[in-house]
Formats: structure tokens, C-alpha cells, sequence
């Protein structure tokens, strides 16, 4: 099939289940609040799980559209676009399952063949997430542990789309459900997040999260919210280029001035003062992260043309 952008299907062998040797180049994690289209090669295979929004795409096998618990499987191509309309989050992966001269090699599984551009993840989702939020916390670490890890999730991810698309699950373990509160309560700092939400997520009420959630933490949701806004406030304000509005209204505050009253409160400074001071100490408290958002995680030691490999091909 050839897609209205002329892109040619690539002439890439097919590898059974014995011939995999997977190797992850690239994961991450990223929000955007608006549309954003990209253009770029695919040399192994491209995964994208979708936590919410749409993603339409256009490759050598068609168009298509995906949404809020998708996993799409884009295969090697020397021209991929996809692009999410409105406000979109996602995990990616970028996988070669073969060295060498196999390294644009197709998994082709028992009773599937190749995998399908969009897989509806349903009930497996939670477990397809794990997947991805495990390479993105481990791909960047050293170690043989964390290669077999990295190694040991592909086959993982391989056995769920297995699964789903044949009806038989395998299950696993995910996050913490309390790391991932707090890593919630940490990002989209511009966005209104009511505790009842959270707490309806895990099926418990709001007076439980908060307990729970200060037993776990040692702050309450909202404490722990508000010191992430201000951590995140002292690090954009060593930026001369931004003013003290927009950081107001990046971190949702209604105006600068309740943003300043509450700045001064928790550092004794005023976001001009400092401006002007010297470095000071961070706002106490944890600000750990599971992993990195809007930033792509890397294996230990890649070479400085990296990313030359996803370079599209002259159309």
C-alpha cells in the first residue's frame, strides 16, 4: 500500500520468536497540550501507548487514527508521520529486534503474523503501561540487571499484545499505585487536579487518599502539589527570558500577585528578589520522579549520532 505521501512499503524480513534479540534505542514519556505533527524514519519499531487523547498517523500501510488506551505499532519505514490532535499524552518505545543486517527484522508471532498497526488494549492496558514506565525508569541505568530488564520487558510487551489479541491475558505487576499519585500531584502543574479524582482512580474516597497519602509521604496531596509548583517556579525563574506572569500562569495561578504571596511565604523572597539573589536551596521535599516527562530516556552509552538514525529519507 502506498500512502498519499508516496512512501514505499521497505523490504524487511520476517523474524519468528527464536530469531528475536531486542535491543531498546529510546523510550519516554510526554504531554501536549496542543496539535504537533512529526515526520521521521522508523528503523526498527515504534510503539506508542496512548493515555489519553488522539494520535492520527499515515504510513506505508494506510492511514488510521488511535485514542485514549491504544498501542500503536509502527513498523520500520524510511518515512513515518503522526501527529496528536489537542491535548495528548503518551509513552514511546523505539525497539530493533535484530542486530545487523536484520535490524529492520519483523516479529512474526505464532497465530498472529505480524503485529497490527492499533491494538486495542482494554482490560490489559494497566499492564501495557507497566511495561513502558518500567523502560522509562530503567533504560537510562547501567548494569547488566538493567539491560536483561529492558531486554526482558520487550518479550514482556510482546506476551500482552499476544494476549489481548488472542483473549489470553498474562498478568503482571505495575507501579505503586502511590508513586504514580505522587508522580501525578508532581506534573501537568498547570491543570486543576482535585484530590477526588485521584482518589477515584484507585477506588478509595478523598479523606482515605489523604491520610493514606501523608502516611506514605509525610505531607499531605496537596502540600506535597503546591512544594512541586514551587520547585518547578525557582528553576524557571534562573531564566531571564521568562517573565514572572507567564511562570504565574504556567503553574496555573489566576494572576502574578497570588502567585508572589505565596512564593514569599515558602522562601521568604519575592520571584524578583530572586531573580536578583544569588542560588538558593530548593524548596524541601521530595521532588524524586519516576521518570523524566517531555524528555527522551536513553541506554548508558549511545553514540553522539543517535538520533541521525531516525532522520527521514528525502520524499
Amino acid at each position: 500500500m502506498t500512502t498519499s505521501e508516496g512512501q514505499e512499503p521497505i523490504d524487511a524480513p520476517t523474524l519468528s520468536l527464536d530469531e528475536l534479540s531486542p535491543r531498546v534505542s529510546l523510550s519516554g514519556y510526554w504531554r501536549y497540550d496542543r496539535d504537533n505533527d512529526h515526520r521521521y524514519r522508523v528503523p526498527g519499531y515504534h510503539f506508542i501507548l496512548i493515555e489519553r487523547g488522539v494520535i492520527e498517523a499515515t504510513t506505508h500501510r494506510g492511514r488510521f487514527t488511535a485514542g485514549t488506551g491504544d498501542l500503536i505499532c509502527f513498523g520500520p519505514a524510511d518515512g513515518n508521520r503522526y501527529g496528536n490532535r489537542g491535548p495528548t499524552s503518551f509513552w514511546q518505545i523505539h525497539v530493533l529486534f535484530a542486530p545487523g543486517q536484520r535490524s529492520r527484522g519483523i516479529p512474526w508471532l505464532d497465530e498472529l503474523g505480524e503485529l497490527p498497526p492499533v491494538v486495542r488494549c482494554g482490560a490489559a492496558f494497566a499492564e501495557i503501561r507497566a511495561v513502558f514506565e518500567r523502560l522509562c525508569r530503567d533504560l537510562d541505568q547501567g548494569g547488566v540487571a538493567f539491560r536483561l530488564r529492558a531486554t526482558g520487558a520487550i518479550y514482556d510487551l510482546l506476551a500482552l499484545i499476544a494476549g489481548t489479541l488472542t483473549g489470553r491475558t498474562p498478568t503482571g505487576a505495575a507501579i505503586d499505585i502511590w508513586q504514580r499519585a505522587r508522580m501525578r500531584l508532581s506534573s501537568d502543574l498547570s491543570r486543576d487536579l482535585a484530590v477526588a479524582d485521584l482518589a477515584g482512580e484507585i477506588g478509595i474516597s478523598a479523606d482515605h487518599f489523604i491520610r493514606a497519602f501523608r502516611g506514605r509521604f509525610g505531607v499531605s496531596p496537596m502540600r506535597y502539589r503546591q512544594q512541586a509548583k514551587l520547585r518547578h517556579a525557582m528553576r524557571l525563574l534562573r531564566d531571564p527570558g521568562r517573565s514572572i506572569k507567564s511562570i504565574a500562569h504556567e503553574l496555573g495561578f489566576v494572576d502574578d500577585a497570588s502567585f508572589t504571596r505565596l512564593f514569599r511565604r515558602a522562601t521568604g523572597l519575592t520571584p524578583t528578589d530572586l531573580r536578583i539573589a544569588p542560588p538558593v536551596d530548593d524548596v524541601p521535599g521530595d521532588d524524586a520522579r519516576l521518570y523524566p516527562v517531555n524528555r527522551h530516556v536513553l541506554p548508558l552509552s549511545v553514540p553522539d549520532d543517535h538520533f541521525s538514525q531516525f532522520a527521514p529519507r528525502p520524499e
